[in-house]
């Protein structure tokens, strides 16, 4: 008999599929709902039940630093080769050590408990810790891949149960006596934390599943489009159909990881991840999941932002002086980081006041916190959202340049003068990275402050001095604000950097359109003298829009006279060929056409009148 037939009798007989199957049930209603019935919940606070701490790995020699955050002391520092991710357990803690251990270590003083021996061929690719210690690995022959789930004890480090699959499984995520298991870009398996059995699968038919994240309310999972809830609902597989939600951010400019790819082997050690990813919260809400307060937190090596998540409105920001953040997680009170020279600090969540920082000493290569409920307090009063944002442009590292666009961004959504004076100086100021200048001068436009109309007047009075080495900047951006605001005091500021030489050919088109837009009989002259003083300069053979857009301007402006200029520069036999070429057709388009007089109809008895020869 064929194996085909063979599988539906072994379900007829009540036979149950080994994990990882791949003839398993998927998204049943029914078994998701017994399995998130069946499993207790997760206590809120600290996994290791006591006190909030930080886990520091240092530099060579290799330590792990248990920091006790409550009290603001160092707990225990053993030497250990630490390579992955942390895992904190009830009462112990975890890591690979070197390339074929698992270590798993007292709680309380880091004294090594025991070691578990991966084979040499099988890449570590993460674990997580309940009462138990799970990981997961993945070896390859050819192009076969086999990957497995193990479950061991902390006592001992004895192997309580071990699952195989067939292909890729990522990274686990344990609580309340379920383990969730990424399996094949596609699936959700979750099985029995004591005996490793499969109890339900979710099945996403929109996008790939890269991660699960496990908190004290639920099971979080998805990709880097957003998260799921794990419910009721996932049965659907369908991004619509299942509780899922996702952050507006102030920008794209920076990408958004709202967790690290658990498939990727490289990612199961501390990375570049952990200095620039989404710090979130998510809680169930009504029938559907929300992020915690309505506030998502980007982290960006030394900055930190915190955005409403519907909206993407910045609420603060905030700029660590100096140091990278190698680090960072959010307790739920507080955006709790590390840096590489070994402070730790916290950052109230809601108002972005520095609540409370301690040093330790230590140079720093990753950290793990394990700080659920961490609030030290609210801190001084930050300082306003405007000044952090402009502290952050005007850092001077230049690894930055995503970071200070994404600042800019943010900026467009915070009114006032105090924004519009710093993003005048970015588009004035010499050494800016052009992508910043670009997005300053794009926020400035779209802004339409015109309340700061004195402000880009005086930034506009600015000339071209030798003597004084100052080079003007920005003007092209200056005219369209102006233009924008319709502030037509700066016409007669405009017009002087038309005259002057100093002015670019490529500020010279944006000036010459903003003069127009402005209108008014002062902008007539410019545009003449414009015309006159380069209609024979070779320099715009290349580019003669600045000139055409005079000429137009005159003959929207300009009366007989200006018309009568411009036949003169098009018959001038010294005019570049392209503007009187351009002239001539546009004198011809914008002729006034003349209209045939036609007689008055005679009235009934009267003679009709002798129109002929006139």
């Amino acid at each position: 008999m064929r194996l085909w037939l063979l599988v539906p009798s072994l379900a007829a007989l009540g036979c149950v599929e080994p994990p990882f199957s791949l003839h398993a049930r998927d998204n049943s209603v029914e078994d998701i709902q017994r399995t998130l019935a069946t499993y207790g919940a997760s206590e809120k606070g600290p996994r290791g039940g006591g006190h909030a701490m930080a886990y520091l790995v240092t530099a060579a020699p290799k330590h792990l630093v248990a920091y006790d955050l409550t009290d603001g002391k160092i707990a225990w520092d053993v030497e250990a080769n630490v390579t992955s991710r942390l895992a904190v357990g009830r009462g112990f803690v975890a890591h690979r050590q070197g390339p074929t251990e698992v270590a798993i270590r007292n709680g309380a003083d880091g004294a090594l408990r025991c070691t578990a021996r991966i084979k040499a061929e099988e890449k570590f690719l993460g674990l997580t810790a309940e009462d138990r210690l799970y990981y997961v690995v993945q070896s390859s022959s050819g192009t076969t891949r086999t990957s497995y789930a193990v479950a061991i004890s902390p006592d001992g480090c004895g192997e309580v149960w071990r699952d195989e699959a067939s292909g890729s499984l990522g990274a686990p995520a344990a609580r309340g006596g379920m383990v969730a298991v990424p399996y094949a870009y596609q699936n959700l398996v979750l099985l029995d934390g004591k005996s490793g059995a499969e109890v339900a699968r979710v099945r996403a038919t929109d996008e790939s599943i890269t991660f699960v994240r496990a908190e004290a309310d639920g099971f979080y999972y998805g990709a880097n489009s957003g998260i799921y809830l794990l419910d009721v609902k996932s049965a659907t597989g369908s991004k619509k159909g299942s509780s899922f939600t996702a952050a507006k951010m102030a920008s794209q400019q920076i990408r958004s990881f709202y967790f690290y790819d658990s498939y990727q082997h490289a990612q199961a050690d501390y990375t570049a991840f952990d200095r620039n990813r989404l710090l979130w919260r998510a809680e169930p809400k009504g029938e559907s999941v929300a992020f915690r307060d309505g506030a998502a937190f980007l982290h960006s090596y030394r900055f930190f932002f915190a955005f409403d998540a519907d909206s993407g409105a910045i609420r603060w920001a905030y700029a660590h002086p100096r140091v990278d953040v190698v680090g960072s997680d959010d307790s739920g009170a507080s955006i709790v980081y590390a840096t590489a020279d070994g402070q730790l600090c916290a950052i109230d969540a809601r108002s972005g006041g520095l609540a409370w920082s301690k040093k330790t000493g230590l140079k720093v290569t990753g950290v793990t916190f394990d700080a659920d409920g961490f609030a030290p307090g609210t801190g001084g009063q930050p300082p306003s959202v405007a000044q952090t944002l402009a502290t952050i442009i005007w850092d001077p590292d230049a690894r930055f340049t995503a970071v200070k666009v994404f600042a800019v961004d943010a900026m467009t959504k915070v009114p006032g003068r105090e924004v519009t004076e710093v993003l005048v100086k970015v588009v004035l100021k010499e050494g800016m990275a052009p992508a910043v200048v670009a997005r300053a001068a794009e926020a400035l436009v779209t802004r339409q402050d015109a309340d700061s109309a004195p402000l880009y007047r005086e930034a506009l009075a600015l000339h071209y001095d030798y003597l004084a080495d100052r080079r003007v900047r920005g003007v092209d951006t200056l005219a369209r604000v102006s233009a924008v605001v319709s502030d037509r005091e700066s016409s007669a500021l405009l017009a002087r950097h038309l005259a002057d030489p100093a002015t670019p050919l490529a500020a010279m088109k944006e000036i010459v359109k903003s003069i127009v837009s402005l209108g008014g009989p002062e902008a007539v002259k410019p545009l003449r003298d414009l015309v006159l003083a380069y209609r024979c300069d070779p320099s715009f053979n290349s580019d003669p829009q600045a000139l055409q857009l005079a000429v137009d301007g005159l003959l929207r402006l300009g009366g007989p006279e200006e018309r009568r200029l411009l036949v003169f520069v098009a018959e001038e036999k010294r005019t570049l060929p392209s503007l009187g070429a351009f002239l001539r057709k546009i004198l011809v388009e914008s002729a006034p056409r003349l209209v045939p007089k036609v007689a008055p109809k005679a009235k009934p008895g009267e003679d009709q009148p002798d129109t002929l020869g006139k």
